[in-house]
């Protein structure tokens, strides 16, 4: 965290935290996607795409935030990145559901 010049603070443990769960989720996600991938699913394409894909940009988008509250830089530029990787994550990650067979 020093050489990323974040600052939490008393939130350092629970920063920690929520850094082990996000990264677990994920891990999990292109677990997931790759998965899917050998199985042959006929959207398996789609779905490497949308959930790996929206995973990544949710970690992109946490990534920023922490930036923003924890870091020195509050660049309009990392507001702007911070909220179109989280709404382009949450649709990717949204529409997911629509790839797997019922």
């Amino acid at each position: 965290m020093k050489r990323l010049k974040l600052d939490a603070g008393k939130l350092k443990i629970p920063m920690l935290f929520y850094t082990a769960i996000l990264a677990a989720m994920v891990i999990h996600a292109c677990h997931l996607t790759l998965a899917c991938m050998r199985a042959g699913l006929p959207l398996r394409f789609s779905i490497l795409l949308l959930l790996g894909g929206g995973a990544l940009l949710f970690a992109v988008s946490d990534g920023t935030l922490a930036f923003l509250h924890f870091g020195d830089q509050k660049k309009y530029s990392l507001r702007c990145l911070n909220i179109v990787t989280y709404y382009a994550a949450q649709c990717m990650l949204a529409a997911t559901i629509l790839c797997f067979p019922v």
